[in-house]
């Protein structure tokens, strides 16, 4: 179980920063990770990124805010695609939240109480602030 730790300011509304927070990486503890951020919904960076995590044998992508979290059929094709593509590298999307999301819609998604992360695809997950 990795700890999150707590931060000075939460930000957005989304919810409130829970000090002591704890999730479970529904993958398992990674053995390597990618650090990622601002991919806004563009499929080419996100593309870049998975394959420079199944390049590099990481298991665990996490993507530091402005994802692309977005209504309509955009956001839909957007998780579709990086979902799909995370599948094939054999690794799992975990991104923040960041102020470009639509944060209204991503309240939408239940929190998976087993990990304490928001599955939004099967290999896409948010980590709730």
């Amino acid at each position: 179980m990795t700890t999150i730790p707590p931060r000075a300011n939460p930000g957005h509304r989304v919810g409130p920063v829970n000090p002591g927070s704890r999730v479970t990486w529904p993958t398992g503890d990674p053995q390597a990770v990618v650090l990622a951020g601002d991919w806004h919904g563009d499929l080419h960076i996100a593309d870049a990124v998975l394959r420079s995590a199944r390049d590099t044998g990481a298991d665990l992508v996490i993507q530091l805010g402005d994802f692309g979290m977005w209504t309509g059929p955009p956001g839909a094709r957007f998780l579709d695609h990086v979902d799909a593509r995370a599948a094939a590298a054999g690794v799992l999307v975990a991104w923040l939240d960041g102020n470009h999301e639509d944060h209204d819609f991503l309240e939408d998604f239940p929190i998976d109480p087993a990990t304490g992360l928001r599955p939004v695809r099967e290999n896409v997950w948010h980590v709730p602030r």
